[in-house]
């Protein structure tokens, strides 16, 4: 297919025409006059031009024409490259004394202008021996882009025909499903071209992996395709099969040879009949491409032809066209889309063209015959729509491809045209269109519109790129090419190596792009020698440090050097006069720009996003000449408003999260600004809003916000004047109370989110001007205007959405509708608000264009209307937080179309009127990913439309076939979502590295709590190694569980609201120390830290160095209050944790327990802390406690299920001397209370637990608890008696004894010493039958309570004598209960039993 790059000689020539022309005219200054040379020069390509219609023509079928118009086109660019370094030359030498040098140099262009002169006449003197047709150029069309048409806005073109095609295939399916055992039975052969995903490969170890997972789910035992289980029927489809290698075909059947009654059938689709002749065994199919009448309704469709007047004369040359389309889909439609508003001799010329003869085959479905339709479509492009469409080869099969890049590209290259109406960027998109309306570039799938702020997206047919790669078959150098020729652009997969080793002619390189060369370093002469490089594109590189040879790229126009790693950018670029194009994106650690940085007066494309060590630019910096100016989360950059005003040219600028802009000055000035973003840039307390003036050029504005108090609440008038606004954002502005009455002028608004406008009034007055919306959010809007009518009469209180109603039902063009919380406000005070809100849900079911539609959070919203099935291209429905909804319409049932419900919080909902899961239905907000069918994906890519989910749980990783599932996901802008759960199945087996997947599964920024589980790779992927402040600026709990192989845990120290953090099972961690932090000032908020089962964790340095010199070191977590460490064995802390900490817990973690060395932490008032601490199962002793000594005056310790609680130290005793409350429990080989108790005089209360049949105590010990005040006996499950040192407890005042089910007998505890005795508890004691006599002597007793104690029937006689009782709580004890309650006994006790004292439960 190289003659087609032949045809690209027209479009370099008039590139260098113009380039020459510029020259001549004084556009290009040189140092030397060349005038009389270039006008020469020009004169000559004229009249080539005159012939090269002709030649391309012929270069068709001839191989002589082809060559001659590659050395013609070769010729084109060398006078461009010359021009260039006569150019580069006069830059270089303006401000140098004329010296010999000069002399030299002058003598040295002179000499090159001849050798050109000469070589191009040479060139063009043997078009003469061709005896080309001479066309005169005003014959040649010439079309005006300002004439053409975009795209025509038909309607896609629907499938047709294959009804009876797929009659006779499932009937030949039917008939050998019972024929054989193993059968190929139809091998379907076809040529559809149209929106495939071609694969190229046939991979049978991929192949054999996807049938034994698949089978795996039938057979769980099956780990190879020899074991297959008996009785098992097996379909097998190999879609789309390219590989003509009938061995690898072969070793599958040997594999699937299996006998036991298992059946096989195999099923093959292909486009060449070879392939399905040679591995059927029955006859194939052969299914049939589109018949000529279906390629001709195609082209009309695309054609508009229907509206043509000259539809008759031409009807009969378009049939002829659509027989020539070999019932290709794409042919027709790519040449149907040329034909848009052509001449009828022009569709005559498209039918009568050479290049239908250009195949040899006679298959008119073969892909060389498909080509060649494509290649007429291509032929009848513009010149430069030409050179356009076929540089976008250099990008990969399959990869995305951003617009405004590839715009700013072409217009780096010289691509587009000159145009006195248009803009170079205008004229773009012009071209995207016409490509677009040609089909050879699609929307990527992930394509956002108009209502989204994210880029827009293409991707290439496969067979488009390759119509574009043999266009520049001549012109791209890629990394495997052998053979160099010179190629113009450069496709890089290997940045390591410098330049000269894949071109010995790198002067010649126009554009070099780099691809995969993230994990390497860039070589320092990755781009030397590339002098008239034009466009280097370093997205895909790792930069460290950006080379000072990028000096020597004088012609240097587009650079995109995104996340540099190094703290500046040479000086030295500044130096590009050229560069227009600049992205230094994401390059954190960058902290200034060069000094005359304001000289590059070329420049006029900069994105500085994501640089937050920038603080402030160069004063220079406001002579730019920018349009597009971009430094959304430059977060510590100050004093902007001191040369934004100097902008004037600005029509793109991005100040969303700089927050330390206060105060923007007017900006008046800048009257071209189209696209102005200041997101949540807005600090507390800011009142201005008409910053920008009468703006009439502005487009897109977003003003939200989520600081609280904002204390906006009026917007300017002037705003009004904003007639071209389509999307408008305040979203957050809480205090914002009305609209200005200009409001009604915004007629071509497409986008506007009120959500979070608590307070405004008035927002359906608005809508109703307002008919091009397609996108309205109303979250949470006006809900706080009810509080301000709670002092009203009742008459007067309505609603402040009252009349939406109306105001939705004309909004006909709707597509996205959010109304979270909305439907209560609109029902506030309605006497019938179930009716209220189901009319206006009515209205809503008539919007036929709405795809996604928002309840969540709506109380009041018990049903849905029926009329709902009416929305039939609704495919997103959120109902999240609708808890009183009872049940859905059954129409959902039946709708095919919606692919994501969301019911999270729906708990009443009938749950047999929800839809099932599907693979193309998804309910949230849990999703489990499955591998389709064949194992050829999965349903993860289901959740690239989910965009309104607040919580999202991704479980079954494991079944992600490709990352580019993950890509197609694009989880990093779903901004809504702000809880997100990644979940792998332990051990389960991967199709992807767990890191490669995780790689592309980076959270949206806003995310506030982030879990990660069963992740199985050894190291993370980089969005999660170089996390930074501003990357997550909410993020405030973080759980990491389930990462065996995770030797180093990722720096987490700076995000700035992180409190809470999570760490389990992660066996592969032996150390935590300063790299967790990932600098100075780490964890600012942490104050809740759990470590569990680490088993391998041998250290954790809880201070770490946060200085560059190391002399200064602070604690890990400055702030940290709850520490918990279960299950961590090898581990030791270095020193003891900060003082800050309050709450401790160790479990099963001996040398924690231990591991503050003697001397470490003094007990001093300044160093100790914690107020409670819990230990359990320990099997130290407990003079080794040395944690103990953390704790504070007055704290709580929990000792459960210790094995050595008796031995003591001085240190320790001294640690514990001011315990206030100690809980004791299950440590049963403790016998009787340890004699280091004696010394806690300061113990007020004591909860003790233990399976002990008798608990003893020397009196020594419990006569010293002279503060003890309170004892608890809980589950003491073998005591049948209380202890008798009970009574040496004269400062008890409150005794409870709960859940002793063997305690029979309270005797011994009802006597004259407990006088202080006020409350006494029994609980769940069902082995007591009777209470003491002795009860009586409790004279202090105010409060007896009685639980769950069955076998009570009664109370004693003396306890008449508890005259200070004041309340008797009885609490199912049935038998109790009626003594209690009889008359005989309410007289007889009357001080007790009366109603002011006694009560059942």
């Amino acid at each position: 297919m190289a003659e087609v790059g032949a045809m690209l000689t027209s479009a370099v020539l008039e590139m260098v025409g113009k380039q020459v022309g510029s020259t001549i005219s004084g556009q290009i200054k040189l140092q030397w006059d060349f005038t009389d040379d270039l006008k020469d020069m020009k004169m000559t390509l004229e009249s080539v031009e005159a012939f090269l219609k002709d030649a391309e023509r012929r270069s068709v079928t001839e191989k002589s024409v082809r060559l001659w118009l590659r050395r013609l086109k070769n010729a084109m660019y060398d006078i461009s490259d010359m021009i260039n370094g006569f150019e580069a030359d006069t830059t270089h030498n303006k401000s140098k004394i004329f010296s010999n040098l000069s002399i030299s140099a002058k003598k040295k262009t002179a000499k090159d202008m001849r050798r050109m002169r000469g070589e191009l006449k040479k060139i063009t003197k043997q078009h003469r021996d061709f005896s080309f047709a001479s066309e005169n150029s005003s014959n040649i069309q010439k079309e005006d882009s300002s004439d053409r048409k975009t795209s025509p806005k038909v309607e896609e073109t629907a499938i047709v025909g294959r009804i009876q095609e797929k009659r006779e295939i499932l009937a030949c399916l039917s008939e050998k499903i019972f024929d054989t055992r193993f059968h190929y039975p139809c091998d379907v052969w076809h040529g559809r071209y149209w929106q495939d995903d071609l694969s190229t490969v046939f991979d049978l170890d991929k192949i054999e992996t996807s049938i034994i997972t698949q089978l795996s789910k039938r057979a769980p035992n099956m780990i190879d395709l020899d074991i297959v289980p008996p009785n098992l029927n097996i379909i097998i489809v190999l879609d789309d099969l390219w590989e003509n290698d009938g061995f690898k075909l072969d070793n599958l059947k040997l594999k699937l040879k299996i006998g036991n009654g298992a059946k096989v059938i195999i099923l093959v689709t292909t486009r060449d009949k070879s392939i399905a002749t040679r591995f059927s065994n029955v006859e194939p199919y052969k299914l049939e491409p589109l018949t000529n009448d279906m390629c001709w309704k195609i082209i009309k469709q695309k054609s508009a032809f229907e509206g043509r007047y000259d539809r008759e004369w031409l009807e009969h040359i378009g049939k002829d066209i659509a027989r020539k389309c070999g019932g290709v889909a794409l042919a027709a439609q790519s040449l149907g889309y040329i034909l848009h508003s052509k001449r009828a001799d022009e569709w005559e010329s498209v039918r009568d063209s050479n290049i239908w003869n250009e195949s040899t085959s006679e298959d008119t479905s073969s892909p060389h015959h498909m080509l060649a339709s494509l290649k007429l479509s291509y032929l009848r492009m513009k010149p430069c729509l030409k050179m356009c469409f076929g540089y976008c080869a250099i990008f990969p099969k399959g990869q995305r491809i951003v617009k405004d890049d590839l715009i700013h590209q072409w217009i780096c290259l010289d691509f587009i045209e000159t145009s006195k109406i248009y803009s170079p960027k205008q004229l773009g998109e012009i071209y995207v269109d016409e490509l677009l309306g040609m089909s050879f570039l699609q929307h990527s799938k992930w394509f956002a519109g108009v209502h989204q702020e994210n880029v827009t997206l293409f991707t290439m047919h496969d067979l488009v790129h390759d119509l574009a790669s043999s266009v520049m078959v001549d012109e791209i150098l890629v990394s495997s090419k052998q053979d160099n020729n010179g190629e113009r652009y450069a496709l890089l997969s290997d940045s390591t190596k410098p330049l000269h080793s894949f071109t010995k002619f790198p002067a010649k390189l126009r554009a070099l792009c780099f691809v995969d060369c993230a994990k390497t370093e860039l070589h320092y002469d990755a781009f030397s020698g590339a002098k008239y490089l034009r466009v280097l594109d370093l997205s895909q590189c790792f930069v460290q440090k950006l080379p000072d040879s990028i000096s020597q790229l004088r012609q240097l126009r587009y650079l995109s050097a995104p996340g540099i790693q190094d703290t500046m950018i040479p000086d030295c670029i500044t130096k590009l006069s050229k560069l227009v194009y600049l992205n230094l994106h994401g390059s954190e650690r960058l902290r200034s720009l060069p000094v005359s940085i304001g000289e590059m007066d070329s420049l006029m494309h900069l994105d500085l996003s994501g640089c937050s060590g920038i603080q402030r630019v160069p004063q220079s910096f406001g002579k730019l000449k920018l349009s597009y100016l971009d430094l959304s989360n430059c977060s510590r950059l100050k004093d902007v408003s001191e040369f934004l005003g100097n902008l004037t040219k600005l029509q793109y600028l991005n100040l969303s999260y700089c927050q330390y802009v206060e105060k923007l000055g007017y900006l008046g000035s800048l009257t071209e600004l189209r696209y102005f973003l200041f997101s949540s840039s807005c600090s507390p307390g800011l009142s201005q809003t008409d910053v920008l003036g009468p703006s009439t050029k502005l487009e897109y504005l977003n003003l939200s916000t989520e600081f609280t108090d904002i204390k906006i609440k009026r917007l300017p008038e002037a705003m009004g004047c904003f007639i071209k606004l389509k999307y408008l954002n305040l979203s957050g502005w809480q205090k914002l109370k009305e609209l200005p009455r200009s409001w009604g002028n915004l007629q071509n608004l497409m986008h506007l989110d009120l959500s979070e406008c608590r307070m405004i009034n008035g927002v359906p007055e608005a809508l109703s001007r307002l008919s091009k919306l397609q996108y309205l959010n109303l979250s949470y809007c006006s809900s706080d205007c009810l509080e301000n009518q709670s002092l009203l009469r009742d008459s007067e209180k309505k609603s402040p959405l009252r009349g939406l109603k109306e105001a939705v039902a004309n909004l006909t063009e709707l597509q996205n509708l959010y109304l979270s919380g909305c439907l209560d406000t609109l029902i506030y005070e309605e006497v019938e608000a179930d009716v209220v809100c189901q009319n206006f849900l009515a209205y809503v079911c008539s919007l036929s264009n709405l795809e996604e539609l928002d309840l969540s959070d709506n109380e009041c919203l018990t049903t849905l209307p029926e009329s709902i099935g009416d929305l039939r291209k609704l495919h997103t429905l959120i109902l999240r937080g609708c808890y009183h909804l009872s049940q859905l319409p059954k129409v959902l049932l039946k709708n095919d179309n919606l692919k994501q419900l969301n019911i999270s919080g729906c708990h009443n909902l009938d749950k047999s009127t929800v839809p099932e899961s599907d693979s193309s239905l998804i309910l949230l907000p849990r999703f489990a990913v499955q591998a389709l069918d064949g194992g050829s994906g999965s349903n993860l890519v289901l959740l690239h439309n989910v965009n309104s989910a607040t919580y999202l749980d991704i479980s079954k990783l494991e079944n992600v076939v490709t990352v580019e599932e993950a890509q197609s996901v694009r989880l990093k802008e779903k901004k809504m979502i702000s809880t997100l759960t990644l979940e792998w199945t332990t051990d389960a087996r991967r199709f992807v590295e767990d890191q490669d997947l995780l790689g592309e599964l980076e959270p949206p920024r806003d995310l506030e709590w982030f879990s990660l589980e069963g992740y199985n790779s050894v190291a993370f992927p980089p969005w999660l190694m170089n996390i930074a402040p501003h990357h997550f600026s909410k993020l405030s709990r973080i759980d990491l569980v389930g990462l065996p192989k995770c030797t180093y845990l990722p720096p987490l120290g700076q995000l700035p609201l992180l409190n809470y953090l999570f760490l389990a099972e992660m066996n592969g961690i032996t150390k935590i120390d300063g790299e967790f932090c990932g600098g100075a000032g780490a964890f600012p908020s942490l104050k809740d830290l759990y470590i569990f089962n680490m088993e391998s964790l041998e250290e954790w340095q809880t201070k770490y160095s946060c200085s560059e010199g190391g002399g200064v070191s602070e604690f890990m977590f400055p702030i940290l209050t709850k520490l918990e460490i279960r299950y961590c064995p090898k581990l030791r802390l270095k020193p003891c944790p900060s003082n800050r900490l309050v709450d401790l817990e160790i479990e099963s973690s001996d040398n924690v327990i231990s591991s503050c060395p003697i001397g470490a932490c003094a007990s001093t008032s300044s160093s100790v802390s914690v107020k409670r601490m819990v230990v359990k199962s320990c099997k130290l002793p407990l003079h080794q406690w040395r944690m103990l000594r953390q704790l504070a005056p007055q704290s709580s310790l929990v000792i459960e299920s210790c094995s050595d609680v008796g031995s003591s130290s001085p240190e320790i005793a001294q640690a514990l001397s001011s315990l206030k409350k100690l809980i004791l429990r299950g440590n049963d080989d403790m016998t009787e209370l340890p004699n280091w108790m004696g010394q806690l005089t300061c113990l007020e209360i004591l909860v003790m637990s233990t399976r002990c049949l008798e608990l003893k105590a020397s009196q020594g010990v419990t006569r010293r608890l002279t503060s003890l005040t309170s004892l608890t006996l809980h589950k003491c499950e073998c005591m049948v008696s209380l202890p008798e040192w009970l009574g040496d407890l004269p400062s008890l005042r409150f005794l409870s004894i709960r859940e002793c089910p063997n305690l029979n007998n309270l005797q011994g505890i009802m006597d004259e010493r407990l006088t202080s005795l006020k409350t006494l508890s029994l609980e769940y004691c069902e082995s007591i039958s009777v209470l003491p006599e002795s009860l009586g002597e409790l004279t202090s007793l105010n409060q007896l309570d009685i639980t769950c104690c069955t076998n009570i029937k009664s109370l004693p006689e003396s306890i008449h004598k508890l005259t200070k009782l004041f309340r008797l709580i009885v609490r199912k004890c049935p038998e109790l209960k009626k003594w209690c309650e009889s008359e005989e006994n309410k007289t007889k006790f009357s001080n007790v039993l009366s109603k002011r004292v006694y009560s059942y439960h």
